[in-house]
């Protein structure tokens, strides 16, 4: 039984505006932030909106959390649109674990107080896939919106 959903951020919720890019997303925002200073995120990043609406949908039933190796989570404008949404968030940097060990989902699943089995993780790097698999919990590789929207209301039945 799924008691909390952890998503990832860059490529799940938050993607560039340029498809062709494909390296991470922290490393685009601070060749932005050194290149022109200040900059309005919007004009170079977008949110998922769909992906949010849907978590802003299902809030009140169960608590979501996001689980980043980017602080870009935290940026000015992108911020303040995820606050009324995730319960907390978890920036593998600042907690001193790696999203590739294992352990790290083992450490956040004692932190939420919740069995592994009991958190549903969202990512689309097969890595941390794979490592949160290895620690018990559920899991969906991110693809695409529609794929990731039918497997949660399957696995929560709505």
């Amino acid at each position: 039984m799924i008691k909390a959903i952890l998503s990832d951020f860059a490529r799940v919720i938050l993607f560039p505006k340029d498809e062709n890019y494909k390296s991470r997303l922290d490393i685009l925002e601070k060749k932005l932030k050194r290149n022109l200073g200040n900059y309005n995120v919007f004009d170079y990043f977008r949110l998922n909106q769909e992906i949010l609406v849907f978590f802003q949908s299902i809030k009140t039933k169960i608590p979501l959390y996001i689980y980043t190796s980017g602080s870009n989570y935290e940026t000015p404008g992108v911020y303040e649109q995820l606050v009324p949404i995730f319960k907390d968030f978890f920036y593998s940097v600042a907690l001193e674990i790696d999203k590739t060990d294992s352990d790290s989902y083992v450490f956040l699943a004692n932190k939420l107080h919740l069995a592994p089995e009991n958190i549903f993780f969202i990512d689309d790097d097969e890595k941390n896939i794979h490592a949160a698999q290895k620690a018990g919990l559920q899991t969906h590789w991110y693809k695409d919106n529609q794929t990731l929207l039918t497997d949660l209301r399957k696995r929560l039945k709505i």
